[in-house]
């Protein structure tokens, strides 16, 4: 004899029941909505670096490579970049015929600029009226990006020579981690070869 016996009929504790389910769970889901509305969610898309020629002979610049990082918050709280920190490797080598240089012939610097663009020309333009400053590492920088909300960070190569451009097998490597309010981190990493098209 079975344990469980089971009508064909469907009445109004039936009814009830339904409804009580149906309202729990969408309780449930749109608890779950408003947890992920109030929370950051931050998306960070690096692009190919570009090169500009120098023109500051004076300052031995050969050329400057400039690596374009669009940081977009989708999430329904503003979130916070705090700070860069170094990865797992140091974050900038030169690489010169397959031997890491132990003398770096370059400075970085960085900036932090409103728009989302990641067209060569305009980025250069949006550089022209901001604020350079040395990269270090940790390099705390303590920005907002609002709720759906872009911003570009830029980081800025200049690769100096006190003997002419590099030779055909040089190539810098940069690697740090990007490190946000809410705990998240979001690694950075792109290789810049030489030669490479000039804009």
């Amino acid at each position: 004899m079975s344990i469980f016996q089971f009508e064909k009929k469907f009445g109004w504790p039936e009814v009830i029941a339904c409804i009580a389910l149906a309202v729990s769970t969408l309780a449930a889901w749109y608890s779950r909505a408003q947890v992920v509305q109030n929370l950051p969610d931050v998306i960070v898309d690096s692009s190919t670096a570009f090169r500009l020629v120098s023109d500051k002979p004076e300052e031995k610049v050969a050329f400057t490579e400039i690596l374009p990082i669009v940081i977009t918050n989708r999430g329904g709280r503003t979130a916070t970049l705090v700070k860069l920190e170094s990865d797992t490797l140091p974050p900038i080598l030169e690489v010169v015929d397959g031997k890491v240089k132990t003398e770096h012939d370059l400075e970085a610097e960085f900036a932090l600029v409103d728009g989302t663009t990641n067209n060569p020309r305009q980025v250069s333009e949006l550089l022209k009226n901001a604020k350079l400053q040395p990269l270090l590492m940790p390099q705390v920088i303590n920005e907002s990006i609002e709720s759906g909300k872009s911003r570009t960070f830029a980081l800025v190569l200049h690769v100096r020579s006190r003997s002419g451009l590099p030779t055909a097998n040089y190539h810098v490597l940069f690697s740090c981690r990007a490190v946000f309010s809410d705990g998240t981190t979001h690694r950075i990493a792109q290789g810049i070869g030489y030669p490479a098209q000039m804009r």
